[in-house]
């Protein structure tokens, strides 16, 4: 590659959280060949058993990336497993018009083997691309796992070393990789290291397999931008190494400090480093060697722009996020007004939310340095229910004690079960959460335990499904919970002050939050960056779901005469009122858009709802898979709604427009506006309802 390398530096501060912080930029530019030329794609894919699930989803991803590369590029595909199982079941092969024994491979070779492992398929694919080394083709690898490490023969501190040390020198060796993570099992720090150990590609994840199209599709386009290359730097500031070193494209990463600076492929022939100073810095030295020539040059520092403070700021709280300091994420975030980063820290509490949070900051960079920055709200705002619902439900290691019967219906009436004692000793097992779709309800539910009583007086063990209305039309009807509570739960409620600062943990306490006076949402559930969007869409498709489910009970279950039941008794109502009802729905997605999507995409979750499978199940198949549905449904309604009351309280017309007034024979009078947002358009539909109390 032709050397003329053009660089520019700054310095100065950057205020952060009341702080006075310094940083440099490096900026690195050099003329040399497009990114039009041949490459050589390296796909390293787990095939082990905890893949079976997304096993044919993810073989027909590699399928459809070789068909994505230009006749005359080179694909291998590497499949690993435990030890001992990796293979190169396509060699470097370049590729023509003629592919389909290359997909034949693919399909045959990509089937389930065992445990996991990564040192092994690295060095696999270090001596695979020694191959084409000679013919000066850039290469790149792309690792996929759902997985931890599982060695049968070292431990897995050993295995992470040596698999650590091999993507280092898959790195030195011109070959970035890019790091794909699925799921929620797998170990986020870990993967991100192998990146950052690499020097060259990015950390990915996905929750979901109809993600994987396009996780691939944006390691794609980020491949196709790195040449081959790399730089060996030191980097000094009046003298002095400066601290660490970030790179902030094709993705954030930490690639060394001023003593030891490496990064294998460059990103459109050119590189920004951000790196802290002690104070602002007159002088850059730059020392080392760019894609093997040596390099020597002292520059003059240009002033920190503030694109640029924004930029190292923004690298900070990323950082800070993706090594488990969620805390100093936020609070960096709200310091530069970055409020959408901020309130997605904030609310990332599930596991897979966290990795694809991890994924999402580190990328900001790179696709905008400005995005989500203004103003906006910045309230200390921790402390409300929905956070602390959210933390509760979804750690499964938690266990809700008490709480009082609970069981609403739609108007606030309590069920009466006069032959059900309940246990005091026995917790309640809550499992999910429930959002009414108009109604500002919303509630969490599951078990209790307790034993029905005949009338003989007799005794029999047995368990109730209950709901708890936490808030219906905006009244608390929830005034306390307990609960034990898991360590990782405990430091988030400490951290949103939902617990007491000093308060010690321990793992059989039980800790009581008292609800009342405690405020339902905040400002920082109030936007449409809460993926309001994605939200309302997955509630549609679920629902539509449930249908067909229900279309397929109906036609298969036998008809068998129903057992009389004595319906459980509902308080009579005492008075009435008229409330407020709104809902949030995405214009024109209706059934036969739906059907359309369902069936040409055919999954979710990982599981085939076609048509056709539905049709093929029994009802007891059916039943069950409506049951999973149905809760996962419940979850995504939760959250959007979440969105929803924050919205509402805020008022809703900063974000929605072009009011009318719609009336239908039979129904109260509705208020339409509409948002448009994440390429759809959102209806919002208010009225007035009359209720009984």
């Amino acid at each position: 590659m032709k050397i003329n390398p053009t660089l520019s530096v700054e310095s100065g501060k950057v205020v952060v959280l009341g702080t006075d912080l310094y940083a440099g930029k490096l900026s690195l530019k050099i003329e040399g060949p497009s990114s039009k030329g041949p490459k050589n794609s390296v796909l390293i894919v787990d095939v082990s058993y905890s893949t079976s699930s997304f096993n044919q989803d993810i073989i027909n991803e590699v399928v459809a990336y070789q068909k994505g590369l230009r006749d005359g590029e080179y694909l291998t595909v590497i499949r690993y497993s435990g030890e001992g199982t990796a293979k190169a079941i396509v060699a470097p092969t370049r590729l023509t018009e003629s592919r389909s024994a290359i997909e034949r491979a693919i399909r045959s070779g990509l089937g389930l083997i065992g445990t996991t492992v990564f040192e092994e398929p690295l060095q696999l694919a270090r001596k695979t691309v020694e191959a084409l080394k000679a013919q000066d083709i850039a290469q790149i690898a792309i690792l996929f796992t759902d997985g931890l490490p599982v060695p049968t023969r070292r431990s897995e501190e050993a295995e992470e070393a040596a698999a650590l040390e091999a993507a280092r020198l898959l790195g030195l060796g011109g070959v970035p990789l890019f790091v794909y993570g699925h799921g929620v099992y797998y170990n986020p720090e870990f993967m991100l290291a192998l990146a950052e150990r690499n020097g060259g590609g990015f950390y990915a994840h996905s929750s979901s397999t109809n993600d994987f199209h396009g996780v691939f599709a944006d390691i794609q386009e980020a491949a196709n931008k790195v040449q081959a290359g790399g730089l060996k730097l030191e980097i000094r500031a009046d003298g002095k190494p400066v601290g660490r070193v970030f790179r902030t494209t094709p993705q954030l990463s930490l690639v060394g400090n001023g003593k030891s600076v490496v990064v294998e492929g460059l990103y459109e022939n050119s590189v920004d480093l951000f790196f802290e100073l002690p104070t602002t810095a007159k002088e850059i030295d730059v020392n080392g060697f760019i894609n093997g020539k040596s390099i020597a040059a002292t520059l003059k520092a240009d002033r920190l722009s503030t694109d640029s403070q924004i930029t190292f700021a923004l690298a900070l709280a990323a950082h800070a996020y993706s090594t488990g300091d969620m805390r100093g994420a936020v609070d960096t975030y709200s310091a530069i007004g970055a409020e959408e980063l901020a309130t997605e820290a904030e609310n990332s509490l599930a596991p897979n939310e966290r990795r694809a949070f991890t994924a999402r900051a580190r990328s900001v960079v790179l696709k905008d340095p400005k995005k989500g920055i203004g103003k906006g709200f910045r309230p200390n705002d921790g402390k409300n229910l929905i956070n602390l619902i959210i933390a509760l439900v979804q750690d499964k290691g938690n266990v809700i004690i008490a709480l009082d019967d609970g069981q609403y219906n739609r108007h606030t009436r309590k069920t009466v079960e006069p032959d059900f004692e309940r246990d005091p000793n026995s917790p309640a097992m809550i499992n999910r959460f429930l959002a009414h779709e108009s109604h500002f309800n919303a509630s969490i539910a599951g078990k209790i335990y307790g034993f029905k009583v005949d009338a003989n007086g007799h005794r029999e063990r047995t368990e109730r499904d209950r709901t708890w209305s936490l808030f219906v039309h905006n009244s608390q009807h929830v005034e306390k919970i307990s609960a034990k509570l898991t360590r990782d739960t405990f430091d988030k409620l400490l951290a949103g002050e939902l617990i007491a600062a000093g308060e010690s943990y321990s793992p059989s306490r039980v800790y009581e939050f008292d609800l009342t006076g405690l405020k339902f949402t905040s400002s920082r559930w109030n936007a449409t960056n809460m993926n309001l969007a994605g939200r309302l869409k997955q509630d549609a498709q679920l629902t539509f779901l449930i249908s067909r489910l229900n279309t397929q009970i109906k036609a298969s279950k036998p008809k068998v005469e129903k057992e009389e039941w004595e319906k459980p008794y509902k308080e009579p109502a005492k008075d009435s009122a008229v409330v407020s009802a709104v809902t949030y729905k995405i214009k024109g997605y209706a059934d036969a858009a739906l059907q359309k999507e369902w069936d040409a995409n055919e999954k979710f979750g990982g599981t085939n709802y076609s048509k056709s499978v539905v049709e093929a199940m029994t009802w007891q198949e059916a039943e069950k898979a409506r049951s999973e549905v149905w809760v996962l449904r419940e979850q995504v309604r939760f959250l959007h709604c979440a969105t929803k009351f924050a919205m509402e309280a805020q008022g809703f017309r900063r974000y929605f427009s072009d009011e009318k007034t719609e009336t239908r024979k039979g129904s109260a009078p509705r208020n339409v506006s509409t948002l448009s947002t994440a390429g759809v358009l959102i209806e919002r539909r208010a009225w007035q309802e009359t209720v009984e109390w």
